[in-house]
C-alpha cells in the first residue's frame, strides 16, 4: 500500500466503534480528535510538548480546519500525515493528509496554525532561535 501524502511525519490510529454516528460513518467531531493526537506527536518531535515549562511558554492551537473528502467506516485503519509547511515571527502553519487504509486514499485533509504563548501574560511571543531550527529542519523535510 503507497500512502499518497508528501508528509515524512506519520502516526496510525485504528478506527473505535464508539467513534462512528447514526449514519455508521466516523463523526466529523472525531477528525478534530485525530488531529489533535497527530499533532501532539508532532510537536513532541520537535521536543516542544504542551505542558507548561519552567519559562512559561510555549504552543497553543490558534485555528484548525478540515476538509472531509470521504466518509471513513469502520472497521478501518487511518495514518495521518503532518508537516510544517509554514514558519511566522510567532507561529507556524502544520498540514495534515489522513489516510484510509480501507480505501486505498486520502480521504481528509486538515491545516493547523500554532502560536508560541507566553502563558503568563496570554500574548504571543517570537519563536526562539533554537525553536526556529528545530521547526526548519521538519519544515525542509516535510514535503518530498
Amino acid at each position: 500500500m503507497k500512502i499518497d501524502s508528501p508528509y515524512t511525519f506519520r502516526i496510525e490510529l485504528v478506527i473505535r466503534w464508539k467513534e462512528l454516528d447514526a449514519l455508521n460513518h466516523v463523526n466529523n467531531a472525531q477528525y478534530f480528535s485525530y488531529l489533535e493526537e497527530a499533532r501532539i506527536q508532532y510537536l513532541n518531535t520537535l521536543k516542544l510538548d504542551y505542558s507548561i515549562t519552567k519559562e512559561n511558554e510555549g504552543p497553543i492551537l490558534a485555528h484548525v480546519s478540515c476538509n472531509f473528502l470521504s466518509p471513513v467506516l469502520y472497521p478501518d485503519t487511518l495514518s495521518i500525515g503532518s508537516g510544517v509547511t509554514r514558519m511566522g515571527r510567532s507561529s507556524f502553519d502544520i498540514d495534515h493528509d489522513i489516510f484510509s487504509h480501507q480505501q486505498n486514499k486520502i480521504v481528509a485533509n486538515a491545516h493547523s496554525v500554532v502560536v508560541m504563548l507566553d502563558y503568563q501574560t496570554g500574548k504571543s511571543i517570537p519563536i526562539n532561535d533554537e525553536m526556529k531550527q528545530r521547526i526548519g529542519l521538519l519544515f525542509s523535510k516535510s514535503k518530498k
